[in-house]
């Protein structure tokens, strides 16, 4: 299942709220995982590698996983559901939310990112592009970002999820063109697309392993590769977020269960600089 967005969010986030939403200490990696106490594990599995700028984004979309994993749980911990639980009980895309609270500016609006480029001296041409438009400590991103499920316990990608990743991947490739024009030199510029897969058990079972969804995560992103590699772009960045064993839900009067025991996070970067966009080596 695709989410599509049906909100548009524009607000502009105190930095200091960001930073001290509340997301448990966690411990120092171990075989690359980081644990977060009550919000689960975490795993990068590529890394940007494109200067400091690269390294601010890395480190702003670790955080934006952070804010994603607090966000699930504080949702969990008020009703008993997940946000990203698909269905009658839909609500905004959790990746909105969790873009909301850690960049300092978040369009999500066609009209709001329109007037945006207004104010610095140019315009969106026609077409599609992305709905994201984030800002932060100098550094701009403009993305494409979805929301989808995916069975926990299959292989791959569903036909219909990789033509909607291949379209995305356009918009992303030409909305280079687009940003390049406005950074100014030596500022910090991405654009591209991010999808967001939960894995949903098809029914009760017990929790996959850490390795049995570290598989599942990358048998995804190797299924999603070629279609960004055929535009130029590739994937850049991958990181897996396993919940917690306690985020369990009930579905129409069942016993409750670990239906959405990990989460993978799959970004096709590329950098813009000084009036040109640099396409991204993409990472094995």
């Amino acid at each position: 299942m695709w989410c599509s967005r049906r909100v548009s969010i524009c607000r502009a986030c105190d930095r200091d709220v960001a930073v001290s939403s509340p997301v448990s200490p966690h411990t120092e990696p171990v075989d690359g995982w980081e644990r977060w106490s009550v919000n689960g594990e975490f795993k990068a599995e590529h890394s940007l590698r494109a200067g400091p700028a690269g390294e601010q984004l890395e480190r702003f979309l670790t955080w934006v996983v952070r804010e994603y994993a607090s966000r699930a749980r504080r949702v969990h911990q008020g009703c008993g559901t997940i946000p990203f639980a698909f269905g009658p009980r839909r609500t905004p895309p959790t990746i909105d939310w969790a873009f909301l609270l850690w960049f300092d500016l978040a369009l999500m609006d066609r009209d709001l990112i329109e007037d945006r480029l207004r104010q610095r001296g140019a315009a969106l041409p026609h077409g599609e592009w992305p709905g994201c438009w984030l800002e932060r400590e100098g550094l701009t991103l403009f993305v494409d970002a979805h929301e989808c499920c995916v069975d926990a316990t299959g292989e791959g990608a569903p036909n219909d999820l990789i033509d909607r990743w291949r379209d995305s991947v356009g918009v992303g490739v030409s909305a280079g063109t687009a940003v390049g024009s406005l950074v100014d030199k030596g500022v910090g510029a991405f654009a591209g697309t991010v999808l967001v897969a939960a894995h949903e058990l098809p029914a009760p079972a017990p929790r996959p392993t850490r390795d049995y969804s570290l598989g599942r995560h990358r048998s995804l992103v190797a299924a999603l590769a070629p279609e960004a590699d055929v535009k130029g772009l590739g994937i850049t960045w991958t990181a897996l977020w396993r919940l917690p064993s306690g985020l369990k839900v009930s579905h129409r009067g069942e016993p409750a269960w670990l239906r959405f025991p990990a989460v993978s996070f799959v970004a096709a970067l590329h950098e813009v600089d000084c009036g040109r966009s640099t396409r991204e080596t993409p990472l094995r």
